[in-house]
């Protein structure tokens, strides 16, 4: 069995092509900074172990992420280099593409994204730049899986190719490609696009338009008449049903409860929100496939500078739409340390996905048709905090920012597909887990009685007089931000448990509601996220980054409460 490594640029399409070889399903984005540890995974064809690297411009690192590619080439124990390279892009990927023929190992390199070299009027020749290499060259698709079956027949034949005899590497990239590739020097449709999408003035307008459009469709009628549908079959057919059957079945009656009243309202209300959830994962996967986010990242460079930080921070941002913690991992592609960690500290004021079905409990149940209004405003007061952070901690000029920008290509069905269901099964796996602990837990402490009182009355009673001010100070609400602390979707199934079915509109106004949602937009994030941050910046950082957001979650409802009452909301 021969261990194999996957080396490249950034957004070369790496993790695509470790995908199609593995059968694996690693994040893929059109942008740089997914991969930001090594991966592993068996060949589909042939007997070998494929690892993907973080990608690399060079083996002289100047990211964490960098760091761990140039270890790993250098002293791990692996049989035959993969060498990925954009097609579309050659130049820049054979200066990697010459480092790596000089470690002494055999070498393959898969000129990927053959399939659009024509469409931008680029004519390669494999045989030439292979004898010239040392290096048999597979043109491939990845994301058509074009060419990738023979990848397993070149690995068998690769062989250690020979040092590179010019030791100006720039003037041998510059020779081979005068030999091997042919432009037809047409301007390529990217190009007149980003006349448009990257004009100065037109860029931010642009970019804000189709961010409203995704939140528009999220909250489109379609949408949320599935969510309804979906909540109905939990509350008025699976629960009554299962019921029904416990009874029948003389099953105790404390332990039907427990699971009807306690695991199936709690996870049935977090898994009722799942069409709003996969129309945004689906849509930021379009986004992210097509090209546009690396364009985002360059539009956000320049007032992200007057944070202290650069476009590089907008990936880990990007991601903290999704998860806290996989941003906060994600953060290891920026190199300045400064930087970096200004990212780590704003990242948990941008809303995850988990806090999504909060944002939409409480719009649905109290502002209507302006709720759309509402939760696009949670996600807005989210980004403003963490720029007002980022002024107070960054301080500093931001790091230089320089990112190839990749041609747009049209989404791959399969690709978005397969991105959302990931996504969707990591929103499931965290309902049928946390979640379901959660709501395990704070049925147990809503039911059970210490000297006249449940556990979570007490808890409840003894935080409420701190949130009095923003006008929840009563049980059942801070009780439910205690469970988010666990995972953000356990607020709603809290809620749930502990109205006992009343519904939350018996127990908040639209102000005291609107209070809520703003406290849960800001306050800490979840247990995972904080693990995550104490690795990646310390324990001394996380318990600052804990404490502020407390605050500020607390002053933001506290001010917003004030504002609502006063308009008599």
């Amino acid at each position: 069995m021969k261990n194999i490594v996957l080396a490249g640029n950034p957004n070369c399409g790496k993790t695509m092509l470790f995908n199609r070889l593995t059968g694996g399903h690693m994040r893929v984005a059109n942008f740089p900074g997914i991969t930001v540890e090594k991966k592993e995974g068996r060949m589909l064809f042939g007997d070998g172990v494929v690892t993907d690297l973080p990608g690399t411009y060079s083996m002289n690192p100047l990211s964490a992420e960098e760091a761990v590619t140039g270890r790993w080439l250098r002293g791990g124990n692996y049989d035959v280099i993969l060498n990925v390279a954009d097609g579309t892009n050659l130049e820049k990927n054979l200066f990697l593409t010459f480092q790596l023929l000089e470690l002494g190992k055999p070498v393959v390199v898969v000129l990927n994204m053959f399939d659009l070299t024509e469409k931008a009027g680029i004519t390669i020749n494999c045989k030439l730049l292979s004898a010239l290499l040392g290096a048999e060259v597979v043109p491939v698709s990845a994301k058509n899986g074009l060419g990738v079956s023979a990848i397993s027949s070149a690995i068998e034949r690769a062989v250690i190719p020979p040092k590179p005899a010019n030791e100006n590497i720039h003037a041998e990239i510059e020779k081979i490609l005068s030999m091997c590739v042919k432009k037809s020097g047409r301007r390529s449709a990217s190009e007149k696009i980003d006349k448009v999408l990257l004009h100065p003035m037109l860029g931010v307008p642009i970019f804000i338009i189709i961010m409203a459009a995704v939140f528009a469709a999220v909250f489109s009628r379609p949408v949320t008449n599935l969510s309804v549908l979906l909540s109905g079959f939990f509350d008025d057919n699976l629960s009554p049903s299962l019921m029904r059957f416990l009874s029948g079945m003389g099953v105790n009656p404390s332990v039907r409860d427990f699971i009807c009243g306690g695991i199936i309202t709690g996870v049935g209300t977090v898994l009722s929100f799942l069409p709003q959830m996969s129309v945004l994962f689906g849509l930021l996967t379009v986004l992210e496939d097509s090209g546009y986010m690396s364009r985002a990242a360059f539009i956000t460079d320049r007032p992200l500078k007057k944070l202290g930080l650069s476009g590089k921070s907008f990936v880990p941002i990007l991601m903290g739409f999704g998860c806290t913690t996989s941003a906060i991992l994600s953060a290891r592609t920026i190199s300045g340390p400064r930087s970096r960690l200004t990212t780590i500290l704003i990242l948990p004021f941008i809303s995850c996905g988990a806090r999504l079905p909060v944002y939409i409990l409480f719009s649905e149940k109290f502002f209507g048709r302006k709720g759309v209004i509402v939760v696009a405003g949670m996600y807005f007061l989210g980004i403003a905090v963490a720029v007002i952070s980022g002024l107070l901690f960054g301080g500093h000029k931001g790091d230089t920012f320089i990112m190839e920008l990749p041609d747009y290509r049209m989404p791959s069905l399969k690709n978005v597909i397969t991105e959302t269901y990931i996504r969707i099964r990591s929103f499931i796996t965290r309902a049928g887990t946390l979640i379901f602990i959660a709501s395990a837990l704070m049925w147990i402490l809503e039911n059970t009685s210490v000297h006249g009182q449940s556990p979570i009355s007490i808890i409840g009673t003894a935080v409420a007089p701190i949130f009095a001010p923003l006008g929840f100070g009563f049980s059942v609400a801070c009780a439910s931000l205690i469970s988010g602390l666990v995972a953000k979707e356990a607020i709603v199934s809290s809620l749930a448990i502990l109205t006992g079915g009343m519904g939350i509109e018996g127990f908040f106004t639209a102000a005291s509601a609107l209070s809520f949602v703003v406290f849960a937009a800001l306050y800490p994030p979840c247990i995972s996220a904080l693990s995550a941050m104490r690795r990646e910046a310390g324990i001394g950082w996380m318990l600052f980054s804990f404490i502020y957001q407390l605050a500020a979650a607390y002053f933001c409802a506290m001010a917003v409460y004030f504002i609502a009452q006063g308009l008599n909301l």
